[in-house]
């Protein structure tokens, strides 16, 4: 794999104009594919479960992401706020019960507890049950983290995986039939079909969650492959919680390292609130209108991307020019977030610091720098899902702040990241008090 650093190369190897793939296929046969991608698959009963992170042509990626597009479209979102508010107010009294006499929390789990469990409500309307039990149901977020442990090596030699047939064994020795995340999921699936077959339970649906939705995109749709909502299901969780959790931790932790950010964003918070225009559970409408609150998201977006690995394509048979270097067809490139987004030409001489105000410009300069964020990927395979990650993140910051006066438990500790596929923040601990 070719890693590459110039952000004139973005839109060449992840654009629309191009033909940078994750697979190739000539007359719907596969010809070649970048081998992580096979190896990032999940595995169930010893078998890889295909997702939108699969190595999928363009066609059938397009063909899969049509039906659900509008679903998450950002004029959509107004739609889910009550699935968010619900475990957002459930997050806040959880935190009040234990940890309002002072003692120390660790945030960084909590949130992703929390992120887990309203990523369940929006799909499910039911939460896996992370917040109501405070602790890791089901060792959930383990086994998430056991796979991309392994994929984080085996990606890396994918010889591995299809020379010894290592993840395929080792699933099956070490690991449960199906995952505890994917059991919760078929559960709630059969759930519903059974309620949705009699006609007294119908009533009792809740027909505009994600599940009613997918399901009613899939049966709508006869050209679709029948394990197509599930897929989805498993894409918005799955690919939604990590980056969604590591943004949060990343505004929150630098916020509390840096107190003049955190001042500046709290007075216009206050300042909102005090004019009515921010609400106790901060609404989306309203977050859009708070410049300082969007520029500290958008600089933990690129501090700490969530992705800590390049994101692979093939170059197309024709071969391709890149960074005035050509290559040949069928060659895998790709471009770490983690590179890019320190990138001084774009970001500046201090592209190596949390400076949120750089967010506050002109609007050429700051496409330009929104064009270079790899945060939720590019191009025809950005993560459909980013439109609800923020606003769960846009939310979240603005309400638990409001909520909460927050200090680091230490304030001369630094946390640590765990690379894997996601860039994973521990020791994110506070202390917590709440406000008013």
């Amino acid at each position: 794999m070719v890693s590459v650093g110039d952000p004139a190369a973005i839109p060449i190897i992840y654009g629309f104009n191009y033909n940078f793939q994750k697979a190739i296929y000539i007359n719907e046969e596969f010809v070649s594919q970048s081998d992580f991608y096979k190896v990032i698959l999940p595995y169930n009963n010893g078998a890889a479960m295909i997702g939108t992170i699969s190595p999928l042509d363009s066609d059938m990626h397009l063909q899969l992401k049509k039906p659900v597009a509008k679903i998450f479209s950002m004029s959509n979102l107004v739609t889910f706020e009550s699935f968010v508010n619900s475990s957002m107010l459930l997050f806040f009294s959880r935190l009040a019960e234990l940890y309002s006499q002072g003692t120390p929390c660790d945030l960084g789990t909590w949130l992703e507890w929390f992120v887990f469990d309203v990523l369940a409500e929006l799909t499910f309307s039911k939460r896996y049950g992370f917040l109501e039990q405070a602790k890791d149901v089901n060792n959930i977020i383990r086994d998430v983290e056991t796979h991309f442990d392994n994929v984080s090596l085996v990606g890396q030699m994918p010889w591995i995986d299809t020379k010894l047939q290592y993840r395929p064994i080792m699933s099956r020795i070490f690991q449960q039939p199906n995952s505890p995340q994917m059991d919760f999921q078929f559960a709630r699936m059969a759930e519903r079909q059974a309620m949705a077959a009699k006609p007294q339970h119908r009533e009792s649906l809740n027909e505009r969650d994600l599940l009613s939705r997918f399901m009613e995109a899939q049966m709508g749709d006869p050209t679709l492959p029948p394990w197509a909502a599930v897929m989805w299901i498993a894409t918005n969780i799955g690919a939604g919680s990590g980056p969604s959790a590591t943004v949060l931790r990343t505004a929150l932790y630098n916020l509390l390292k840096h107190p003049q950010s955190h001042g500046k964003l709290l007075a216009e918070l206050e300042n909102a609130a005090k004019f009515g225009k921010l609400s106790k559970e901060a609404t989306w409408k309203e977050c859009q209108a708070l410049p300082y609150l969007d520029a500290c998201i958008k600089e933990a977006e690129r501090v700490h991307p969530p992705i800590g690995l390049p994101l692979e394509r093939i170059v197309p048979s024709e071969g391709a020019t890149i960074c005035g270097q050509h290559f040949s067809g069928g060659t895998v490139v790709g471009i770490n977030a983690w590179v890019i987004h320190q990138n001084k030409s774009i970001f500046g001489e201090d592209a190596d610091s949390w400076r949120p105000e750089r967010w506050l410009c002109g609007r050429a300069e700051r496409t330009r720098m929104e064009d270079t964020l790899l945060t939720f990927g590019a191009g025809s395979r950005v993560c459909y899902g980013s439109n609800f990650s923020h606003l769960i993140i846009y939310k979240l910051i603005a309400s638990i702040l409001l909520a909460y006066d927050i200090q680091l438990a230490n304030p001369n500790a630094k946390w640590r990241s765990e690379g894997r596929w996601f860039v994973v923040q521990k020791d994110f601990n506070v202390k917590l008090r709440k406000r008013g």
